[in-house]
């Protein structure tokens, strides 16, 4: 029993010296890079579920080249002329300048007819990816979608200021004031798309939004990319102009 006190006792004071060494010690603070956040990259797949607001409607377009399998479809938002000139017309540019290469396409394909061709046939799909409107802005993209012998793909986006009536660009979007900034945003690119992109193609970046997310659009063959990939806008405020957080 003595023996056990004794244990006992030469354990409290090896604490209190211990506790004591403890408190005189400078404290050492190691800085660490904190790990990216699970759900801030990529958590919005457009390419599996289009974003597509319930508010803005679509409409339908289909022509068939029945001879020639040929089958062009158009899914876009039906919007008033008179509410949304802009958006009007630029969406039907993009819709009048389909069906001009689609009708362009098949007459070629009248005279380059051969036996793959005739089983395949040519058909094009076009259709919204995101939607997203307010009484301030909008944001719409569009993916032109083609299958013959191959497939291909590539991206139209709108990005408009209603208040301002003017697009809203890049430069507008993002902070990029100095080369510190260019360098930001093309790393949030780089690990949106999981691979490196320089801050030198920034120009030719394709991007729209809504109010969670950010996206980045690359056609089919880029050299940094193919398809959509989102980041969270919550984790990027800080770099998104004021007036369109």
């Amino acid at each position: 029993m003595k023996c056990f006190l004794f244990i006992i006792f030469l354990w409290t004071v090896y604490s209190c010296t211990d506790t004591k060494n403890a408190d005189n010690e400078t404290p050492v603070v190691i800085k660490k890079l904190l790990p990216a956040l699970s759900d801030s990259f990529n958590t919005r797949d457009l390419m599996s579920e289009a974003s597509l607001q319930y508010d803005i409607p679509l409409d339908t377009i289909n022509i068939f080249q029945n001879e020639n399998l040929e089958e062009l479809t158009i899914i876009f938002p039906k919007l008033s002329s008179l509410e949304n000139s802009f958006l009007y017309k630029r969406i039907n540019d993009i819709v009048r300048k389909s069906k001009n290469d689609f009708l362009k396409e098949a007459k070629n394909d009248e005279i380059e007819y051969d036996s793959v061709s005739q089983e395949i046939g040519f058909n094009e799909t076009i259709e919204p990816k995101s939607l997203y409107k307010t009484e301030k802005v909008a944001s719409f993209s569009f993916q032109t979608y083609y299958l013959s012998t191959g497939s291909s793909f590539k991206y139209d986006v709108i990005n408009y200021d209603l208040e301002k009536n003017k697009l809203i660009l890049l430069n507008d979007y993002f902070l990029l004031k100095t080369s510190a900034d260019s360098i930001y945003l093309s790393n949030i690119v780089s690990r949106a798309i999981k691979n490196k992109f320089s801050k030198e193609y920034l120009g030719a970046l394709n991007f729209s939004f809504d109010d969670q997310y950010v996206y980045f659009y690359f056609d089919k063959y880029n050299i940094f990319s193919w398809g959509v990939s989102s980041v969270k806008k919550k984790y990027i405020l800080d770099h998104i102009n004021l007036e369109y957080r």
